[in-house]
Order: structure tokens, then C-alpha cells, then sequence
């Protein structure tokens, strides 16, 4: 994880391609800090809302075709889940807006990234924002 005050597009680049968990400003919340904290600790990445668009950015595009055969990976619920997981959302509050336990979540969050080939819950967002 890495707390800065550099919200410079290849601080960022470096840091998550050195293998770093998350990267945040060292302006965001306490409250914020904590929760990306115990969230990395689980194996969870974190991006601010501000840093997220810098990485997509540097993503390349890729055809139509190739994002409907991966849509096609997922059932419906999946791509639910994905979604929440884009917006931000942890697995207690996908829980409550689908009405399924946080292990469900869990099942379902470990099928996505596996099915769409990912490491970790940074790189489904980035997936997620880039192709739904």
C-alpha cells in the first residue's frame, strides 16, 4: 500500500506496477485510510476515486468482440457483483444491496477475477470501468 502526497500519473504507474496493494493520498480521510488498510490486509486493493481515472488512462482499448467474450464469462449475478465492486463497495454493503451473505460475495468476487484473469479487486475496477 502506498500513503503519498504524489497524485502524479507515474508515481502511480510505478507504484501498482512495482506490486503495490493500493495507492493513496495521504489527504484522505482517517476513516478511509483504515478501512483501505484492513481491505489491503485482507488482500483487497484500493484506489482513491481521484488516482482510479489516472490509471485507466493508461490502459489500452480493446474491440467490442473482445469485451462481449468476456462479459459472456460471467452469469448475471457476477457481473452484478462486479459492478458494485467498481462503485467502490466492500463485500458487507454488495451483501445487503443483493441480499447475500459476505461469503457468497466472496465465492463470487474470487470467480471474477479468475474467470477474467485478474489479480485483485483494483484490476476487476479497472476491467469493470473500462468494459461495462
Amino acid at each position: 500500500m502506498v500513503l503519498t502526497v504524489f497524485d502524479d500519473d507515474e508515481y502511480i504507474g510505478q507504484s501498482l506496477q512495482a506490486g503495490a496493494i493500493g495507492y493513496l493520498l495521504k489527504r484522505t480521510p482517517a476513516e478511509q485510510l483504515i478501512t483501505a488498510i484492513r481491505s489491503a490486509h485482507s488482500g483487497y486493493s484500493q484506489l482513491r476515486p481521484t488516482i482510479a481515472p489516472k490509471v485507466f488512462a493508461h490502459l489500452s482499448p480493446q474491440s467490442s468482440v473482445s469485451k462481449l467474450q468476456h462479459n459472456n464469462r460471467l452469469s448475471k449475478r457476477e457481473l452484478e457483483v462486479l459492478q458494485l465492486i467498481a462503485q467502490g463497495k466492500n463485500n458487507q454493503e454488495i451483501s445487503q444491496q443483493l441480499y447475500i451473505t459476505e461469503g457468497t460475495v466472496r465465492n463470487y468476487v474470487t470467480r471474477i477475477l479468475r474467470e477474467l484473469g485478474l489479480r485483485d479487486r483494483i484490476s476487476a475496477v479497472l476491467w469493470a470501468n473500462k468494459y461495462l
